[in-house]
């Protein structure tokens, strides 16, 4: 039987999975100061947290990251689309993990040419809810692929479909 922190901790390997994805789709290294950076990130759902504060924090897991890395880690995550930078009244910028754009993704590929492309359909929205609400089952994450011909290979010379 799965305990809430059981789920919690699965909940965060698969998000920080998806960011890992991101960085690696911007050929971007997963090193181990960005995967410190993002651990303490996950674990804060919703905060927003100061690279000071993440520097502080990374120190107390016993996973130091030199505050220089720190910015430099978020600079880069806030490029790629995994992170909101907030400023703050007091001119200090702080962070947290956009976990809409971690939300789980639909995909049409191309069974010709390999094409993938990430879309979203609103009526996936809630879809965990749902068949927890029907099933009692508690989805931690979802995937959906729909294979097909894309509009460039079904006329654009290479044997459309039909």
């Amino acid at each position: 039987m799965l305990n809430n922190r059981r789920i919690g901790q699965m909940r965060e390997h698969m998000q920080l999975a998806q960011v890992y994805q991101r960085l690696e789709t911007a050929r971007l290294r997963v090193t181990p100061q960005r995967q410190t950076v993002l651990r303490i990130l996950s674990r804060r759902l919703g905060e927003e947290l100061s690279a000071e504060d993440l520097h502080r924090l990374a120190a107390e897991d016993e996973d130091p990251v030199g505050l220089a890395t720190v910015y430099r880690t978020l600079d880069i995550l806030v490029r790629v689309g995994v992170l909101i930078q907030v400023m703050h009244e007091d001119g200090v910028s702080r962070y947290r993990l956009d976990v809409e754009t971690l939300q789980p993704q639909q995909h049409l590929i191309c069974v010709r040419c390999g094409d993938l492309v990430a879309f979203t359909l609103s009526w996936l929205n809630g879809l965990g809810e749902r068949v927890h609400a029907a099933t009692g089952f508690t989805v931690l994450d979802h995937e959906l692929k729909l294979y097909g011909v894309c509009t460039a290979c079904q006329g654009g010379g290479r044997g459309g479909v039909g």
